[in-house]
């Protein structure tokens, strides 16, 4: 009751100075003072119980362009009634001229008590679910109910196990801990691939391989061009090598992925940009044209520059090291990622949920962002797991509330590991010091992360480009500068990979390209994959520079007579023979790094020299050849360390091994509902695979 009590009081004020400058500003509205104010904006509120309850129920039936002008017909009339009631108790205390003047009071009044009512709402789940959740369920309709359980893959990138436990242990994350304390779930660790990096590990879990994918970015020989997995063209191309039309989400649905796993339903996935062709699209729309969420997202929007911006500045007068500078752009791609993306995920899973979807996998962003510029084990970055886990737990309600029951399993695709990034510890990036050691005539190309955090807003404006109306023209217009092959590209990646970069590095002796603290080196000028006794002869200070180097743990070449081999400061070993000479460079990072090497070592995409960074295994700490305090992409502490939380009615054994995302895949597979795969199966008949 006092709940109620503070938002009526709040809204009346609120409106009461709204309608005593309008009643200054626009001709054809008159108040008699801030009583009939007050007046005006409680008698709305009553009148407005009244009429809206009935104009939800006509809206039921309506399509759903229709509803905002119902919405405004309704607003208006309040104002009338309000306002003619008011004046047979109190003659005189209010003038609306026509109707036309009730309407802008009406649009005016819907803004600002829209965007209150967001802000004051911002954790309150029951007006989430009275304005969108509830809404989304009507505009889903009636489907047939069935006992086969649908699953639904929730992403949250870049979050390590370890990091997960510590934020359930320190009370960021407690739908996840009650799921793991009541028994519904059960947690359980697995290993990356070498490049632990969202397009190696999404390529696996949702397609089945990521055969060929080195890093997020590289060198490709044989095409002579640069390689980037948030680059359209790479993405395409990438799934369709890799697709063999049984992907993951077959019958499904993709949202915010790097590939469609196979789904003909697809948004805001960057194999599939703009070729979505059912529900995803629709979804947004929705989403986009919810006054209630569009208000709530930019209300959260502001919410996150100011927090992003209080925080970077809490670092500095603080000084933490390490740090990394975090600016105002930043700030605005933190916002569109933490809170744009994630609440067009939440209402399209509560979306596809109501319909019914057998199968859907979505990426929640946020951690991964924050942690890559304030530290993985911050607390900035800890915090936004709170967001995260009330997703969780609404999505948890839809579950009870849909036409199929629905199991939840949430995993992450590789973890994060800390430390200072490269060139704040030694003075020089990774290209920088290749260059000293080859001696270099034409110099280095690097090729930076540039603004891979941009990708996921490329993606959102992208999908919206591809929609019809006057909205979508206008977009067009805004973002014609940055519409490079039919694609919105905001940042300056681009420069990296159109035809002129590409040609000026064809010219240089190598090209250095950095993922986390995987480094790696090629030679454009020298075809093909080029031996180790080929790089001692033309660049003889190289590989034992880079090996010796404080910051480098070690370097991978093929030799000619040995196969591959990893050489470090003090031994080397040969991966084919499985012989080690002195101290083995790989013994800081476990059993299975000789294997994951020796893979990527077969990939005809593998770099001339591949380069490990710096991992100190008593911090579990790494330098980083990106400008990044939290970093990912190679070998060394939680960032190979990926968590899967599943239902613990979906079959797996506690000790059953998932190394590599193609196991994690297979296990996954097993799960996926009978009317997605397409054959006949009970609700709980999905065997497990068969350990590798």
């Amino acid at each position: 009751m006092l709940r109620i009590v503070r938002w009526t009081a709040g809204i009346v004020v609120v409106d009461g100075v709204i309608l005593l400058l309008l009643a200054r500003l626009l001709p054809g509205f008159d108040l008699n003072g801030i009583a009939s104010a007050a007046g005006m904006a409680l008698g709305g509120i009553a009148v407005g119980a009244l009429l809206w309850p009935a104009m939800c129920r006509a809206a039921a039936w309506l399509p759903a362009l229709l509803f905002p002008v119902l919405a405004l017909v309704v607003s208006g009339a309040i104002v009338v009634v309000t306002a003619v009631l008011l004046d047979l108790v109190a003659p005189g205390a209010v003038t609306v001229a026509n109707v036309w003047t009730a309407l802008v009071v009406a649009i005016l009044l819907t803004i600002v008590n829209t965007v209150v009512i967001a802000l004051f709402g911002l954790g309150d789940q029951r007006l989430y679910d009275r304005y969108v959740t509830n809404r989304i369920r009507r505009s889903a309709g009636v489907h047939e109910r069935t006992d086969i359980p649908g699953i639904v893959f929730i992403q949250l990138d870049g979050l390590a196990e370890p990091i997960l436990l510590r934020a359930i242990a320190e009370g960021y994350m407690p739908t996840a801990q009650r799921w793991i304390t009541t028994g519904s779930h059960q947690l359980r660790g697995w290993e990356t691939d070498l490049s632990s990096q969202t397009a190696a590990s999404q390529a696996g879990i949702l397609l089945g391989s990521n055969e060929g994918i080195p890093a997020f970015r590289w060198w490709d020989k044989t095409a002579n061009t640069l390689v980037v997995c948030d680059k359209l063209s790479s993405a395409r191309a990438l799934e369709s090598q890799l697709s063999t039309s049984q992907g993951l989400l077959v019958g499904g649905a993709s949202r915010w992925n790097v590939f469609s796993g196979d789904a003909a339903d697809t948004f805001g996935t960057f194999s599939k940009l703009g070729q979505g062709v059912t529900g995803g699209r629709r979804s947004y729309l929705g989403f986009l044209s919810n006054p209630y969420s569009l208000a709530r997202t930019f209300s959260l929007f502001g919410a996150e520059i100011v927090r992003e911006r209080v925080e970077a500045l809490r670092q500095r007068v603080t000084n933490v090291r390490p740090r990394i500078h975090r600016g105002f752009r930043y700030a605005l791609v933190r916002a569109g990622t933490t809170v744009l993306l994630q609440e067009s995920a939440a209402y399209m899973l509560t979306d596809d949920m109501y319909r019914g979807v057998p199968v859907i996998y979505s990426t929640l962003f946020s951690y991964d962002k924050v942690a890559h510029y304030a530290g993985a084990e911050r607390r900035d970055a800890l915090k936004v797991l709170r967001g995260v886990d009330r997703v969780l737990a609404h999505l948890e309600r839809v579950a009870a509330d849909a036409s199929r029951p629905y199991r939840i399993v949430v995993l992450s695709d590789h973890g994060h590991s800390h430390g200072a990034p490269f060139r704040q510890r030694f003075g020089k990036t990774l290209a920088e010091l290749v260059d000293e050691l080859c001696d270099s005539q034409r110099g280095v190309s690097e090729v930076d992360s540039g603004d891979e955090v941009l990708s996921g807003i490329n993606s959102a404006l992208d999908e919206v480009i591809h929609q019809q109306g006057i909205a979508t023209r206008l977009a067009r217009r805004a973002l014609r500068t940055r519409i490079i092959d039919g694609h919105v590209v905001l940042g300056s990646e681009h420069r990296e990979t159109d035809d002129a970069a590409i040609q000026a590095m064809h010219e240089r002796d190598a090209i250095v390209v950095a993922t986390g603290n995987l480094g790696l080196v090629s030679f454009p000028r020298l075809s093909g994959r080029i031996t180790l006794e080929q790089i001692n002869e033309t660049y003889p200070r190289l590989v034992p520079g880079l090996a010796g180097h404080e910051g480098i743990c070690c370097v991978m070449a093929r030799s000619a007579t040995d196969g591959a081999v990893v050489v470090g400061p003090r031994g080397s070993r040969f991966l084919d023979s499985g012989r080690v000479d002195g101290e083995d460079p790989l013994a800081l990072f476990g059993p299975n790094a000789a294997r994951h090497l020796a893979r990527v070592d077969g990939f005809a995409s593998a770099p001339d020299i591949l380069v490990m960074g710096m991992y100190d295994s008593s911090t579990g700490e790494v330098a980083a050849f990106e400008e990044q305090v939290g970093s990912h992409g190679g070998l060394g502490g939680a960032q190979s360390q990926p968590f899967l939380l599943h239902s613990a009615s979906l079959p797996l054994e506690p000790d059953y091994p998932i190394v590599g995302a193609a196991a994690l895949h297979a296990v996954l597979k097993s799960w996926v509902p009978a009317d997605a795969r397409g054959v006949a199966a009970a609700p709980d008949s999905a065997e497990q695979p068969a350990a590798p």
